[in-house]
């Protein structure tokens, strides 16, 4: 007998069920996508590694900046080094200081294979936010926990949602030097979608993100 006011113990369990098998489901997926991806990020750091060599470039393969992650901690993803000169900084695509690969190598995020060694670590997922600086947080990082709960939550990954929308995708097209104004129409994208996050979700997210990469567009 239910009381009034209250949902139905075979409801609540019903609802609980499917919450923990999404949840499951999600995470099956994340990771088998992950330990693919390492597997063809390891090779990529091979050739990477020999096309630097080959072109003169003895620094170092990765660049790994300090980066806002799940639940505001900080966490340094890695990323196949594109710059000559290394400072953290906000590098448009047409920058001088990319190197000869790193030109062909950050326009397609294929910069961003190794990430899927910080999915493997925990750190990341294969689907979340665009891993940000900490300046790029006016208000710091609690201030942005408390606007974003769920998209920090989730934690930072590799592609995501907003990545995909074609709002973003036209705004960096159309106005690349509102830096901020991208970020914040990103975040309420991705904030979104984590709020309400399906297997479903994470399987668009992922085929999308191939077609977003061949028009080397996006964030």
């Amino acid at each position: 007998m239910s009381v009034s006011g209250y949902a139905p113990t075979a409801q609540i369990e019903s609802h609980t069920w499917r919450v923990a098998t999404n949840a499951a489901a999600c995470w099956t997926l994340n990771y088998s996508v992950a330990a693919m991806g390492a597997l063809v990020a390891v090779v990529a750091c091979l050739l990477v590694r020999l096309a630097m060599w080959f072109s003169g470039d003895f620094g170092p393969l990765f660049f790994r900046p300090e980066r806002v992650g799940r639940d505001g901690r900080l966490f340094r993803p890695i990323k196949f080094r594109t710059l000559k000169h290394l400072d953290g900084g906000f590098v448009t695509s047409n920058d001088d200081n990319r190197t000869w690969l790193g030109r062909f190598l950050r326009p397609s995020h294929l910069d961003e294979l190794p990430q899927f060694f910080n999915v493997l670590a925990g750190q990341m997922n294969v689907v979340g936010y665009r891993p940000m600086p900490e300046t790029e947080l006016p208000g710091g990082i609690e201030l942005a926990l408390s606007q974003y709960p769920h998209m920090f939550r989730q934690g930072p990954g590799i592609t995501g949602y907003a990545q995909t929308r074609p709002e973003v995708e036209r705004a960096v097209i159309e106005t690349p030097s509102d830096h901020q104004t991208m970020l914040r129409l990103a975040r309420q994208f991705d904030e979104e979608f984590a709020a309400t996050r399906t297997i479903l979700g994470l399987l668009k997210v992922m085929v999308v993100t191939i077609p977003v990469m061949m028009r080397r567009h996006g964030l």
